[in-house]
């Protein structure tokens, strides 16, 4: 990252006194403990700082990090309200408060009896958080309703936008976005290191190692350099948790997880010309496994792993509703919304997903990858 934009990071930092981070609400692991390790950091320097994501509901398999809880589902009251109190004619001897029955209790002392009560007045100060980051977040309105319902208060609070992917539309007034790195949490690491590694400690190095091992697969996937592997030395240096971090991410399945993943080894079909890989899972397969829709990304992700020959992952399944929902994941230069836009994708680059309507998982599936095969 050039300097002068980790200067200006810096100098936004120091000016701040409470910082709002914000991620889409269709996160992946890397934003999640990106974010946890950054509110650390900020802590630690002495500021004040929140975490939101539209209607969090963290997954079972991060709930090892520390303060994962912590992460708002939603904004609330966002604007302050100040109290002017005008003492130019009248000083006070004291100013005390306490709560009682629900109520504020604030107790002036003035120096002498003639205090005018017409001298307390109150006033909107503006909005509590004076700084916006943003984590592997391309657009405002990934954002989902955190952004939709406080759209002023991202238009008038300074940005700091941190991606690594290319399609980010730079929408922040300082755009940190580099993508040569593997993740949000390396470039996390490179602002650590700007601002002073004396911040890092076991649990901001076991957050930003998450984000690194969620984002990599492990260390898998082609995107990582030796930059990635020395940062992720650094962070074990530090006492990065790596063996807590994958007995959680990848060894603690539960038995009705391992049941809809063996379900959905036994239907993997491969095109080895086109590097294309795909499965599929229905309703039934979720009734007999006992496994839950929320477990299903588990899956998609174990297919992602296990997958270093394929460039295109692609996940059927059928929803409770009868709509078939279909997961696109691409490796390498290949853009999941490119090659799925016919069907009006959401999501990100590397994993898109769409739902087909009317349709059952056979024709579901002939209809997609007959298109998808002409993009690859």
């Amino acid at each position: 990252m050039p300097l002068n934009t980790l200067e200006q990071v810096s100098k936004n930092i120091d000016k701040s006194n409470r910082s709002l981070i914000a991620f889409r609400r269709d996160y992946n692991g890397d934003a999640l403990a990106s974010s946890l390790g950054l509110a650390k950091i900020l802590k630690k320097m002495g500021k004040n700082a929140d975490i939101v994501c539209d209607g969090f509901n963290y997954p079972s398999q991060y709930k090892f990090l520390p303060s994962v809880e912590q992460i708002q589902p939603s904004l609330s009251q966002i604007k302050k309200i100040t109290l002017a109190l005008d003492i130019k004619g009248a000083p006070l001897n004291a100013l005390d408060y306490e709560m009682k029955e629900n109520q504020l209790l604030i107790h002036l002392t003035p120096q002498k009896e003639n205090f005018d009560i017409q001298n307390i007045k109150t006033q909107s100060a503006g909005y509590k958080y004076d700084l916006i980051f943003t984590i592997n977040t391309p657009d405002l309105n990934s954002i989902g309703k955190v952004y939709e319902d406080n759209a002023d208060f991202f238009y008038y609070t300074p940005i700091i936008n941190i991606d690594h992917l290319a399609q980010n539309e730079s929408y922040g007034q300082i755009n940190v976005i580099d993508i040569v790195s593997s993740s949000a949490a390396e470039i996390i690491f490179g602002l650590l290191e700007h601002i002073g590694k004396e911040y890092l400690d076991e649990e901001i190095a076991t957050e930003l190692l998450t984000g690194l091992i969620t984002k990599t697969k492990s260390f898998r996937i082609p995107n990582v350099t030796p930059k990635t592997l020395n940062i992720a030395g650094q962070l074990l240096v530090a006492g990065g948790r790596r063996e807590e971090i994958i007995k959680n991410l990848y060894h603690n399945k539960s038995i009705n997880t391992l049941k809809l993943w063996g379900r959905a080894l036994a239907r993997l079909k491969h095109d080895y010309e086109k590097r294309l890989v795909w499965t599929m899972l229905s309703r039934q397969d979720f009734i007999a496994s006992g496994a839950a829709d929320s477990e299903l990304m588990d899956v998609v992700y174990e297919l992602i792993a296990n997958s270093p020959e394929a460039d295109v992952i692609i996940m059927f399944h059928e929803k409770s509703n009868g709509q078939i929902c279909v997961h696109v994941y691409c490796e390498k230069t290949i853009n999941s919304l490119q090659i799925s836009r016919v069907f009006n994708p959401q999501g990100t680059q590397d994993l898109a997903q769409f739902v087909l309507i009317g349709k059952n998982l056979a024709e579901a599936e002939r209809e997609v990858i007959q298109n998808i095969k002409q993009f690859i």
